[in-house]
């Protein structure tokens, strides 16, 4: 009988894990065309085109994060001082 070890991946070993990734392809259009079709073919989206999209939303939020962009804390921020200050700007969106 064989016994599988269980590992345990913490959030930050996964991020880490995917920032090795890109940076390990770099710049490479040819490698990161590879790689968003690999991430489709192993989605669990039927539609190819769809899979590859989230493929690209994926990889696109990874660069964000390593790139220590804050975009939704930024968004909620800007939410929360809306909150608190009701006679802020009084748009609620801006395009």
């Amino acid at each position: 009988m064989v016994r599988k070890r269980t590992v345990f991946v913490s959030q930050g070993s996964s991020l880490r894990r995917e920032i090795k990734a890109l940076n390990d392809i770099g710049d490479d259009k040819s490698k990161m065309q590879e790689l968003l079709i690999e991430m489709a073919n192993q989605s669990d989206n039927p539609d190819m085109l769809k899979a590859i999209q989230e493929a690209a939303s994926h990889i696109e939020a990874i660069r964000s994060l390593k790139n220590k962009e804050t975009k939704a804390a930024d968004a909620y921020d800007a939410i929360k001082d809306r909150s608190r200050n009701p006679s802020g700007s009084g748009k609620p969106f801006e395009a």
